[in-house]
């Protein structure tokens, strides 16, 4: 994995509980990018096993999410 993807498995762990404002507002100060670019990478991390060994309760979490949202709007 390369330093920004731990980066942004990082910021997922602290931010994952926030609102979508100050979400955002931490993604840009602390990643330097938008949020899109965020999210995008931080969704095809959930399909590296090297992000899954780094931080396996995190990505449950983050997957039973994006699964979630795939049921809901699928």
């Amino acid at each position: 994995m390369t330093q920004q993807q731990r980066n942004v498995l990082d910021v997922a762990e602290l931010t994952t509980p926030m609102r979508p404002g100050p979400r955002e507002r931490h993604i840009r100060e602390h990643l330097d990018m938008s949020p899109p670019q965020y999210f995008q990478l931080l969704n095809a991390l959930l399909d590296k096993p090297a992000a899954w060994e780094a931080k396996p309760a995190l990505m449950r979490i983050l997957a039973a999410r994006r699964q979630r949202n795939r049921d809901r709007f699928w």
